[in-house]
């Protein structure tokens, strides 16, 4: 597997944050090094071709020098969804575990919307959205609402929500203003926007890729669904409990259910 690390003696830790950091941890340390050039250079010298395809925690410590913990592997995983999920775009994000020593610095680029194909399941007569762009994320309805089986008040009515009954918002249909609702991982139908609204939930994950990139004239086969979904890329750089440090870039886009899959 191709792959873009570039392997340091171990460095001194330097006790200041780094300018404009957006901090995870309170006991987050910045590296003496301008992590903002390095993560220039990084991005301007991978290519497609140098993508990794590894998931996650398992990602992380297959590709990390030194040793590094399942937990370890774990937070990183968790920290790099967070950011890619919240982070300003060139801006870095810290995290460090003060019982092993392990620290990691992100910096996500620019989201950018692209057209892909993602696993959907329908319920039985719920309309394939034609235009949808992902929102990943949980909702919740403000009054008891219809759920219809395609954007518009003049479809059929599929099922309802309760008042303060929470989904998951799949996407919102890009020239009207309605959003696919998802309950337990099944797609039911779809519901007028201003009638829902967006709730704290829980951290993203970081998993492997499922989606395909696609032209925008095929159409979807059974089963999935066509979406502009935000994707980004993440400069990373971890240093181990042992002194062992590692950097390089991952390309990540957003799903349906609020996961940010590695591509």
């Amino acid at each position: 597997m191709a792959r873009m690390l570039v392997k340091l003696s171990a460095l001194a830790l330097v006790a200041t944050v780094v300018a404009g950091c957006e901090t995870m941890n309170e006991a987050a340390t910045s590296t003496s090094e301008s992590v903002s050039s390095w993560y220039h250079s990084a991005k301007n010298a991978l290519t497609d071709s140098d993508r990794p395809t590894e998931a996650g925690p398992a990602y992380f410590a297959r590709e990390i020098d030194g040793d590094l913990a399942q937990d370890d592997a774990d937070a990183i995983s968790r920290e790099g969804a967070k950011a890619l999920d919240k982070g300003t775009a060139g801006k870095a994000v810290e995290w460090r575990n003060p019982k092993t020593g392990v620290q990691a610095v992100f910096i996500p680029g620019d989201p950018v919307l692209e057209k892909r194909k993602m696993t959907a399941s329908l319920n039985e007569g719920v309309a394939q959205p034609s235009d949808l762009e992902i929102i990943g994320g949980p909702y919740k309805s403000r009054h008891n609402v219809n759920v219809r089986s395609a954007p518009g008040i003049e479809n059929p009515v599929v099922g309802r929500l309760k008042t303060g009954e929470q989904f998951t918002a799949v996407g919102r249909s890009h020239s009207l203003a309605w959003i696919l609702v998802a309950k337990e991982g099944q797609v039911v139908g779809y519901v007028y926007e201003p009638l829902v609204a967006p709730v704290a939930g829980p951290a993203p994950e970081l998993r492997e890729a499922r989606m395909e990139e696609t032209s925008g004239d095929e159409k979807p086969a059974s089963g999935t669904i066509l979406a502009a979904t935000p994707c980004r890329n993440l400069a990373y750089d971890v240093t181990t409990g042992d002194g062992q440090r590692s950097r390089a870039e991952l390309r990540a886009c957003k799903t349906g259910d609020g996961a940010w899959e590695i591509n």
